[in-house]
């Protein structure tokens, strides 16, 4: 196939998406489908949650349509001039091409009905697991399975059931900052849309890049701030997307069925959502919570407590998806790549590295002591009055400084001599919880308003607590960093 083809496709996905999520915003707005700022969401106000409908409509829009475009002008002049015959016969009758995109079509039907669902009344997760098995099921009953000659077909189906369903809800949980998993799931499109192209795989190909274009288009609304949230659907229509596409695609070729090493490629270029996945269950798991419980231990999460402002930590993890993925396509031994094609990717991937690198250095520098531009209320319980009100001036993970407007000098004096632990409790705002601390007074001193500063240590902290203090202050370690 002409290359331009790929490219014409991929900006007619980015013209269509720009085109059709305003409209499904307002709808969204329209309907009362907003995400409100709640636990274990890092948000702060109410944002429209139909981007999962809307990259549906324009993925519809631009493939189906140029795929039936691709029907009607079989055997014209401008075929001949953008086809060559077999490819324009894989594009029509592939294997059973037909009947395989209707396949995908009703699967993704079917899970973007689970997504809106979910989004709208927030399932049961026994329910919704078993709503989307039931679409990868009929999925590859249709037909949507690899031939792995060394598996018996049942087997093979099994494995693209769980396949299905386990990278489906891997972009859905890695879908914890704006832009984030969009843009990992249109790097991991892109790469897999380049190898199918190189391997002569043009039905596949087509379909990734007017996938790549869609989710362009999308990242300007969605990109911090996001005007637009994928949901549920969206999240899941991703993660299922990448899978079926990656089922229909071929990662052995020609006759050699000794050479197993491609089938590791889709694993690679999906590398980072599975390891995110892996890694929160995990950490679930150890702190003994259900797998299923929303917390802040995402990957996303885990950078942004480093110090990473919000467009660092998604800056990064698609530098770590590209650096990952983009040596997947070394693992072919096709004729279609050589030496020289594999040193360009190399390279190109070192490069990625280093910038992964670059970044982390310059978070590193970020470690500077904390002073909140916004406030943040503090309620005291101690031994001199009932409760003592204030706002935090200063916090860090092992204590935080006070300005106390209203405590009278004697007060002040018994503050000071106290040595008890007494409880502090930190109100943040939206979207965080309030925290509530053991600490001891380590000073207290005059202000230049008038007022008091009271200097505080804090107590051990358990790991749950740690984790939210340490995400607040990330979070406003960030605050005018983007």
């Amino acid at each position: 196939m002409n290359p331009g083809i790929y490219l014409y496709l991929l900006v007619a996905g980015a013209v269509a998406s720009l085109l059709l999520v305003p409209a499904f915003k307002a709808l969204s707005i329209r309907l009362g489908m907003l995400d409100e700022p709640r636990p274990g969401r890092i948000h702060a106000h109410a944002t429209a949650l139909l981007g999962g409908p809307a990259i549906f409509a324009g993925m519809l829009l631009v493939v189906g349509g140029h795929y039936l475009a691709a029907q009607l002008i079989a055997g014209s002049a401008l075929a001949a001039k953008w086809f060559s015959p077999d490819t324009l016969a894989s594009l029509q009758h592939s294997s059973g091409g037909d009947l395989r995109l209707l396949a995908i079509l009703a699967g993704a039907v079917i899970i973007l009905g689970i997504g809106v669902a979910d989004d709208a009344k927030s399932l049961p997760i026994p329910l919704r697991l078993g709503a989307e098995t039931a679409a990868a099921a009929l999925v590859v009953l249709l037909g949507v399975h690899p031939k792995v000659y060394f598996l018996p077909d049942w087997l093979t189906c099994l494995l693209a059931v769980v396949w299905i369903v386990g990278i489906t809800n891997s972009l859905n949980l890695i879908d914890s900052m704006d832009g984030l998993a969009a843009g990992v799931a249109a790097i991991a499109a892109a790469l897999l849309g380049f190898w199918a192209a190189l391997s002569n795989q043009p039905m596949v190909a087509a379909l990734l890049f007017g996938f790549v274009g869609v989710l362009a288009g999308f990242l300007a609304y969605n990109s911090a701030p996001a005007s637009v949230f994928l949901g549920s659907s969206g999240s899941m229509l991703l993660g299922y997307f990448l899978s079926v596409a990656v089922l229909v695609s071929s990662f052995l070729l020609g006759s050699d069925e000794t050479h197993y090493l491609p089938l590791v490629m889709p694993v690679l270029i999906l590398g980072v959502p599975l390891y995110d996945t892996c890694s929160v269950v995990f950490i679930r798991l150890r702190r003994g919570r259900s797998p299923f419980s929303p917390d802040l231990n995402h990957l996303a999460h885990r950078l942004y407590r480093l110090g990473f402002s919000r467009r660092q930590t998604v800056l990064l993890i698609y530098l770590m998806t590209f650096a990952v993925g983009l040596n997947a396509v070394l693992l072919d031994s096709s004729p279609a790549t050589g030496p020289a094609f594999n040193c360009v990717v190399v390279l190109v991937q070192t490069l990625a590295v280093f910038g992964v690198i670059v970044a982390l250095e310059v978070a590193g520098r970020g470690g500077r002591p904390l002073e909140l531009g916004t406030p943040v209320a503090a309620e005291i319980e101690g031994p001199a009055e009932p409760v003592l009100a204030g706002t935090v001036t200063r916090l860090g993970a092992a204590g935080a400084e006070l300005a106390v407007p209203e405590l009278a000098a004697e007060s002040a004096g018994r503050w000071l001599a106290a040595r008890a632990e007494f409880r502090l409790r930190l109100r943040f705002g939206p979207p965080f919880e309030e925290l509530t601390l053991a600490a001891r007074v380590r000073g207290l001193e005059r202000s230049a308003s008038g007022g008091w500063l009271m200097a505080l240590d804090f107590g051990p902290l358990d790991g749950d607590a740690r984790e939210r203090l340490e995400f607040a202050l990330a979070h406003y370690r960030a605050l005018g960093e983007g």
